[in-house]
């Protein structure tokens, strides 16, 4: 993911910009995580566990919002998305949910199979 994130603020911000947008965004992955596990502490001590997501909730609003506000595409991905129009990546979506299901049932039935020494296990691994 950060790469992804450091290249939507490569196009996002301008070149004078830059260095202050990826200060922030420095700031934030160090910071966040230090004040992140008090935060939780606190929350999990004081109300229950499940609040741990529940406290997720506005947070993803306010980002959503305020991204939507302030990150737009570059003007090239602007008129590259007028001609093309919404695509979407079948073969990705389903190269992905196959991937993804292999490896759940290898980290499911691994142990029960004697990992690759399993024709089954050794299947879902290719």
């Amino acid at each position: 993911m950060q790469p992804s994130e450091q290249a939507i603020l490569n196009d996002t911000f301008p070149i004078e910009k830059r260095g202050m947008a990826f200060a922030v965004y420095g700031v934030a992955v160090v910071v966040a995580p230090t004040i992140g596990r008090g935060w939780a502490d606190g929350i999990t001590d004081n109300f229950s566990w499940r609040w741990i997501f529940y406290i997720n909730v506005p947070v993803g609003i306010i980002s959503l919002i305020l991204t939507s506000l302030l990150v737009s595409d570059p003007p090239h991905m602007k008129r590259v998305k007028a001609k093309e129009g919404f695509r979407i990546d079948y073969i990705g979506i389903g190269l992905i949910s196959l991937g993804l299901g292999s490896m759940q049932i290898i980290l499911d039935k691994g142990e029960r199979e004697d990992w690759l020494s399993s024709g089954f296990i050794q299947v879902f691994f290719v």
